[in-house]
């Protein structure tokens, strides 16, 4: 009598005589995962065997690894002769039961010609719809380890289908292992990270890079952060913002992560030059606040996000830039560059040779009045000064303001004038040898322009 009919033989005996501890079949099938108990079914169309069926029960007292393949399956057909190995290894502690949906003949005629299975003495079942239903998948193979009373303790890739977890599981009759985790559902009409896998949420640490436009968010406010996050990765989210607000960011010159190096002044709409046909979609200085204020926010805000690594993050805004001229050149037909312009600006020059700024010392502060009408200023530089203007009382002035002071020394003095007019607070600077002078000087410009065909 062969092996095969030993077996038989044997599992037989053992189902009639021992106590089942496998539940019964019973009602809906549900979907079983980790600690749930497998219900004892009629396993059917069995190939490699003598019977055609047998009842799960049989193999009580043993680790049951279920395994799903295919005839269609590469990686399946190269896992079964490993798994038959396992079996011969562990011959009365585990079962390796092979489970396909195929038609029976179909994977008979298959199993039988194929020079790597006909060798095997691994049974299978076909025509499989219940236990496919009871451990669904999407990817195979697939593996289901029942310990020897029929419950579920582990859901694997073949990978794990090893001499050393088996060991383990034949001794301690558990197994810890990471659960196998399939997507069951796709919606192909939404976004990867946003409902494409159904209410399965992706690890956003598995994003390298990453950039994203939208139109207005309502109800978010308005945000510029950027971020270190998990994995070494850096992300920029840019919430509600006008295009040019995009633009500026994007050319701004800044180490996000280290120290702002600029003065502001590229920050300004004064900075920005506007080349387009149509400039009803941009804000300051093509139209008045006012009107700008009065135009629906779905139609000039937007939402800008960006994920890259560490390791690029000094190309942050050049990244960003690309992407911008990508998006809205292909939605508005623009485009923005940073380009020499000549134009009109406001310079802060020294009117004398003779030194009235140097500071007496102190603790370094600044106090700008409450209604933009005096500064007081001590034991700090003219570049920090002049930061501080044009990030609030200045921040409208329709002209560029430029530094050609020359001045690096920390400074003391008090001026009272209207802060947010270059020339007031050039009449109030004269006293300590400084002044704004009207000047045309090639400046550095944001540039936004209909693109070029």
């Amino acid at each position: 009598m062969g092996k095969t009919n030993n077996i038989i033989i044997a599992l037989a005996l053992f189902a009639s005589n021992s106590t089942n501890a496998f539940a019964q079949v019973s009602g809906p099938i549900k979907a079983l995962t980790i600690g749930s108990q497998c219900p004892d079914l009629e396993l059917g169309n069995m190939i490699n065997y003598q019977v055609k069926n047998i009842h799960l029960s049989a193999f009580k007292g043993k680790i049951v690894v279920i395994d799903f393949w295919a005839t269609w399956c590469g990686s399946c057909i190269e896992a079964l002769p490993k798994l038959d190995k396992m079996q011969k290894e562990f011959p009365g502690d585990i079962v390796i039961l092979p489970v396909t949906y195929e038609n029976t003949d179909l994977a008979e005629s298959f199993w039988k010609k194929n020079s790597n299975l006909n060798v095997l003495n691994l049974p299978s079942v076909t025509r499989d719809t219940t236990l496919t239903r009871l451990f669904p998948h999407r990817m195979i193979p697939h593996e289901v380890w029942l310990d020897r009373n029929g419950k579920v303790v582990a859901i694997t890739g073949t990978e794990d289908v090893n001499e050393q977890n088996l060991k383990n599981a034949i001794q301690f009759g558990t197994i810890a292992l990471k659960i196998k985790q399939d997507i069951l559902e796709k919606n192909y009409l939404r976004p990867l990270y946003s409902g494409y896998f159904g209410d399965y949420k992706p690890d956003p640490g598995l994003i390298q890079y990453q950039s994203l436009l939208t139109k207005f968010i309502d109800g978010a406010p308005s945000i510029d952060a950027v971020n270190v996050i998990s994995n070494g990765l850096v992300k920029r989210t840019i919430t509600n913002c006008s295009i040019t607000g995009l633009f500026q960011t994007a050319v701004l010159t800044r180490d996000y992560l280290v120290n702002y190096k600029g003065d502001f002044s590229e920050k300004l709409s004064s900075r920005i030059r506007l080349e387009v046909r149509d400039s009803s979609r941009f804000d300051w200085p093509a139209q008045p606040l006012e009107a700008w204020l009065k135009k629906p926010d779905s139609l000039k805000l937007f939402s800008y996000e960006q994920i890259i690594p560490f390791a690029d993050s000094v190309k942050l805004n050049d990244y960003m830039l690309e992407d911008l001229n990508r998006y809205f050149g292909r939605m508005l037909g623009i485009e923005a560059v940073v380009a020499k312009r000549r134009v009109k600006c406001w310079a802060l020059v020294r009117t004398t040779a003779t030194d009235l700024l140097r500071s007496k010392g102190g603790k370094p502060q600044m106090e700008l009045g409450p209604n933009n009408d005096f500064v007081k200023v001590q034991n700090e530089t003219v570049r920090r000064w002049l930061i501080r203007m044009l990030m609030y009382p200045m921040n409208q002035t329709p002209l560029p303001v430029v530094n050609e002071s020359g001045y690096n020394d920390p400074i003391d003095m008090e001026i009272h004038a209207d802060l947010t007019d270059p020339r007031s607070v050039g009449t109030a600077l004269q006293k300590y040898g400084l002044d704004f002078k009207l000047v045309e000087r090639d400046l550095d410009m944001l540039v936004i322009r209909d693109k070029k065909q």
